[in-house]
């Protein structure tokens, strides 16, 4: 599953239902069907996707920024051109908790090396 396909089935899915959205939007959604994605990888995918893509073009979608975190900060919204971004219902733009999902063989090393220390400094 790479995270470049993933990110374009959740813009395409968002612009097929004429959804506002931002690349966080994007990231939550990735989350919520259980691809661990961080946020830092997933934004510049979307900012790419469009200024590359024809399928923002389709679907008469564009961008401007936003203020976000009561104003500290901005991001994009990408909406359909028709829209009034000012009709954003923010969902609350907090980042969904990350899960990174580590290989068995990792957590297994890191057993086998913590037994070793400490009966090293047992004997």
């Amino acid at each position: 599953m790479e995270l470049e396909n993933e990110v374009a089935k959740v813009e395409r899915e968002f612009m097929q239902e004429n959804k506002m959205f931002t690349a966080l939007d994007v990231g939550n959604e990735l989350k919520k069907r259980g691809v661990n994605a961080r946020q830092r990888f997933v934004s510049p995918i979307v900012r790419e996707h469009f200024d590359e893509s024809v399928l923002y073009s389709a679907h008469d979608y564009t961008r401007t920024l936003i203020p976000v975190r009561e104003g500290r900060e901005s991001a994009y919204l990408y909406f359909n051109q028709n829209d009034d971004p000012e009709q954003y219902a923010a969902t609350n733009q907090r980042v969904l908790p990350w899960k990174p999902n580590k290989p068995v063989f990792e957590d297994k090393l890191y057993a086998v090396t913590i037994k070793v220390i400490v009966e090293g400094k047992e004997e």
